[in-house]
């Protein structure tokens, strides 16, 4: 008898691998239960080889899967072939369905699995549909009392029920798995599997007792893109990752001048974390070029690079030109390596406000403000010609937190006294050799030369790049994977009325309360999302769309947990719609608070003057025209809209305290339009912890009482291009599922 006929005889014969309908879940899949495709182990292949005389025909059979797809053939004359599908029903039931052609007979087989944890997986397959007795269906069962390593199995057509094949796989080792089973007629199937990560191959030793009293001897070649459990350790290797471009929480819409994004923040921080947790990875070779970030975002990515050093790995920069932002990055690194004419410049920082009174003044246009609380000094820049005491305060206030967070960091990383480091800053502009000399770098090479010298310091270095490294698979190994979401929610932009958009000539983002409700909504509704955290990276914008987006977040915050992660910016609007939630994390560098209100109007008549308009009104009602261009505010018109701003700030600072679990007179206190950075905010009781993205992710699932989770960001992209017409189609079709 041919080995195709034992392994896959109308799926009615155990087949003389030992493995089940109920545990087979790669193309192997072919010859048990096609619905074990729809497990979708990406692409493999096997190569079947019986030891015994005949043809190369007789003795072989290839199987594959692709994705949810699977083929098997066999070189005999005529070719024997099959083709297979599987469909995922929901979270723990597939489906799956089999046609093969065999020496001119087809039939069609049916399969079924349901999975409903991590130990336990059943499964059906009727072998041939065109068979009308129910009876010849087999069933089987599978359970994993003690977890992956161990798994237990039996299976039996409906019409021997009482005579079930009773098997077992058990890995002593990794990348080696031991498998068996047999029935009472003294028919029995042994076999081992060996793993060597993307390659496998197996043996097996088989006894029929119903058709040979021979052993039957056979074994496989696999190839596969998901990476198995081996035998072989990994050697350990280098992630070579280049920094350039411009990094930001989400990926603006099409515009002319606008940047794209080459990496988001959370792919580029999870990216890190997936590194420090792979005890294959010991170290990283970043190379900085051209990398635009903010301070507060050089922060973020410095401590998860402080916290994959702590582990014992190693860091190595290579970067042509370093600036105050990119060499605080770098000076967390074990070796800092520039280029032979790179330069290292390091001046300190600064704040730099632009006023326009005088420009506006020029043109005959006046800015009228009203605010409520002393430092909410945004409209200043309009208004005045200079900075005010309170400006200046706060200016001052921040510039000193950021700067003694520079200065620790560097002097922890690289060994400086603070007076020493001071010295060196406020000189300022170093070229790679003088550089090298005070200690600020390591050395500098050509590129080319960079292996060489890793290699004289650090042995023999073997990389991957983060292109090859992301794009590995590994085999995962269980039976349900976690459905519970977490979803986050990217709150990015200024935030405006209707939906969200990019400006089509700066690439500047519009956080729409319309789609950031509706992404709140679809969040709380979802069943399978389990937390929620806010990512808030805005400086606020109109109030009565902000508005919109706290009384959504607070009807959400009572139905599931709310966390709130805060990017480079949280303040005003940004902080009115964090404040609610249940917990905030902040990063030391976060610019947050701003808690108060203001008015703006601009005023046109001295250019209407200038350019020859002029204006005459027709009006019912005495304000009728009080927010018209073309005149200023009576002393009775300004105090009503003081009143006005008053009372939204009044909300704002009740919302706050009600949030932050504070009295009114305290955030009054801490309010009053001032900006704080996080570590201020802190110790002020405006955050709850000093914390980036994903200490808030691991938070939330935290609070959800989740291991792992899958991660629903929210609200889905938007087309960029053809913008109108494709959003509107986008919108029509997404509208039917929700």
């Amino acid at each position: 008898m041919t080995f195709l006929l034992i392994v896959c005889q109308l799926l009615s014969a155990p087949p003389i691998m030992p493995l089940s309908v109920a545990t087979a879940d790669d193309a192997l899949a072919m010859f048990y239960n096609p619905a074990g495709l729809a497990t979708n182990r990406g692409q493999n292949l096997y190569y079947l080889y019986n030891f015994k005389q005949g043809r190369f025909g007789d003795n072989s059979s290839f199987v594959c899967q692709l994705g949810p797809l699977g083929f098997s053939w066999i070189p005999e004359s005529p070719p024997s072939w099959s083709l297979g599908l599987g469909i995922k029903l929901g979270d723990i039931t597939s489906f799956g369905v089999r046609y093969e052609s065999r020496r001119y007979v087809s039939f069609w087989s049916i399969g079924t699995m349901i999975r409903p944890s991590n130990s336990l997986s059943l499964a059906a397959v009727w072998p041939d549909i065109n068979e009308t007795n129910w009876r010849a269906v087999i069933a089987g069962i599978g359970i994993r009392p003690l977890g992956n390593r161990l798994t237990i199995f039996a299976d039996a057509k409906l019409d021997s029920i009482k005579k079930p094949w009773i098997g077992l796989h058990y890995q002593p080792v990794t990348g080696i798995e031991l498998r068996g089973m047999a029935k009472t007629d003294k028919s029995f199937s042994l076999g081992i599997d060996v793993s060597f990560g993307k390659i496998g191959i197996g043996y097996s030793a088989s006894k029929l007792a119903k058709i040979s009293e021979d052993i039957e001897h056979s074994a496989y070649l696999r190839l596969s893109k998901e990476i198995r459990p081996s035998v072989t350790p990994t050697k350990p290797r280098y992630l070579k990752l280049k920094l350039s471009g411009l990094i930001q929480d989400v990926n603006p819409g099409f515009s002319l001048f606008g940047t794209r994004v080459k990496r988001t923040t959370y792919e580029l921080l999870k990216l890190l974390h997936k590194v420090k947790e792979d005890d294959n990875i010991v170290g990283i070779i970043l190379n900085i070029e051209s990398f635009q970030l903010s301070f507060t975002q050089t922060s973020e990515i410095r401590e998860v690079l402080q916290e994959f050093k702590a582990k014992g790995k190693k860091i190595i920069v290579y970067a042509p030109f370093l600036s105050t932002n990119t060499y605080f990055l770098a000076s967390v690194a074990d070796f800092i390596v520039s280029h032979p004419l790179g330069n290292v410049n390091i001046p300190g920082m600064y704040s730099k406000v632009s006023f326009l009174k005088g420009t506006l003044g020029k043109l005959g246009i006046e800015a009228e403000s009203e605010r409520s609380g002393k430092y909410k000094t945004a409209p200043e820049i309009l208004s005045e010609d200079s900075l005010s005491p309170a400006y200046r305060e706060v200016l001052n206030s921040v510039l000193d937190d950021y700067y003694q967070y520079f200065l620790q960091g560097i002097e922890k990383s690289r060994g400086f006294s603070k007076e020493d480091l001071e010295g060196k800053i406020n000189y300022g502009f170093f070229s790679a050799d003088s550089a090298k000399k005070e200690g600020l770098i390591d050395t500098f090479a050509y590129e080319d030369q960079l292996d060489s010298i890793l290699e004289a310091r650090f042995g023999k270095i073997r990389k991957i790049s983060d292109k090859s490294y992301i794009e590995q698979t590994f085999h995962k190994n269980d039976w349900k994977t976690e459905s519970a979401k977490i979803a986050v929610i990217y709150a990015s932009g200024s935030i405006t009325r209707g939906k969200s958009g990019t400006d089509p000539f700066s690439g500047d983002v519009a956080m729409g309360a319309n789609t950031i409700t509706k992404a709140i909504k679809k969040a709380r509704k979802d069943k399978s999302v389990k937390a929620i955290v806010l990512r808030v990276n805005t400086g606020g914008g109109e109030g009565f769309a902000t508005d919109l987006i706290w009384h959504e977040l607070e009807i959400t915050k009572n139905k599931k947990p709310l966390i709130v992660s805060m990017g480079p910016v949280a303040a005003s609007g940004g902080y009115y719609i964090s404040c609610n939630s249940d917990k905030i994390f902040a990063l030391p560098t976060t610019i947050t608070g701003s808690i108060g209100a203001f008015s703006l109007k601009m005023v046109l008549s001295g250019l209407y003057e200038k350019i020859g308009m002029k204006t005459e009104v027709v009006k019912r009602g005495e304000h009728a025209d009080a927010e018209s261009d073309h005149r200023q505010l009576t002393d009775v018109e300004r105090e009503i809209i003081k009143k006005a701003v008053d009372e939204h700030n009044r909300q704002f600072v009740e919302k706050v305290a009600q949030g932050r679990n504070k009295s009114y007179e305290y955030i009054d206190s801490v309010g009053q339009g001032r900006v704080w950075t996080g570590n201020q905010a802190k110790s002020l009781g405006l955050v709850d912890t000093l914390g980036g993205f994903l200490q808030a992710i691991e938070y939330a699932k935290e609070k959800a009482n989740l291991k792992e989770a899958e991660l629903l960001f929210l609200p889905k992209p938007r087309f960029p291009f053809f913008g109108s017409m494709l959003n509107w189609v986008w919108d029509r079709i997404s509208s039917q599922y929700e």
